[in-house]
């Protein structure tokens, strides 16, 4: 059971309230004339969308955003959540396209995002040691790092990688590794549910 009032799962009532509250952040963003807020505004509800598997409309916001100019901030994590749902949309070659227009330079948080969606697509292609590359790096900048959106891709991708060569051992310890470093209430269940499925093939 989960300590205190949290909840371990979010449902899907709960994702759709969210998705409203984004939206009137959105509002209030505009009204304000913060482009980064907007910017954001529009990237929580594109993931909020996207998480609660309504890919189309998430996709929908993102062109939205593109064609805003009142967003001001061209964030580089719109470009590569753009580009991570054409790649879940099995558009492969466009999304490769977006993620190889990304500028130089990228740094922090926005280069493990940028690199983790390099690392899914050379996994989706059989391209293995792409696919190392870009997660070794990955692990190496995000040592540190305990959020979902970043432990929990690579966790799976990754063990994803070493179940298809044979590694069984390193596979499980990725996705451990993963779960470990998991809030003990994370409110991602999508991601957490990736990585469970991950597992439970290994």
């Amino acid at each position: 059971s989960c300590p205190g009032r949290h909840q371990c799962r979010e449902s899907f009532a709960e994702a759709l309230t969210r998705e409203a509250e984004t939206l009137h952040a959105g509002a209030l963003a505009s009204d304000e004339g913060s482009g980064w807020h907007l910017t954001s505004a529009y990237l929580n509800l594109a993931d909020t969308l996207f998480m609660a598997g309504r890919l189309r409309e998430a996709r929908a916001v993102l062109e939205e955003a593109s064609a805003d100019h009142r967003a001001g901030i061209r964030h580089p994590w719109l470009s590569v959540l753009r580009a991570e749902l054409t790649f879940e949309a099995g558009e492969w070659e466009a999304a490769d396209e977006m993620l190889a227009s990304m500028p130089r330079g990228q740094v922090g948080t926005s280069l493990l995002n940028l690199n983790l969606r390099r690392a899914e697509l050379a996994l989706g292609r059989g391209d293995h040691a792409s696919a190392h590359a870009w997660i070794d790096e990955v692990a190496s900048i995000g040592v540190t790092m305990d959020e979902p959106q970043f432990t929990g891709v690579l966790g799976a991708v990754g063990a994803e990688l070493a179940r298809r060569e044979g590694d069984l051992d390193t596979a499980r310890r990725m996705v451990q590794d993963a779960l470990d470093r998991f809030e003990t209430c994370t409110d991602d269940a999508s991601r957490l549910a990736r990585l469970s499925a991950i597992g439970a093939t290994v």
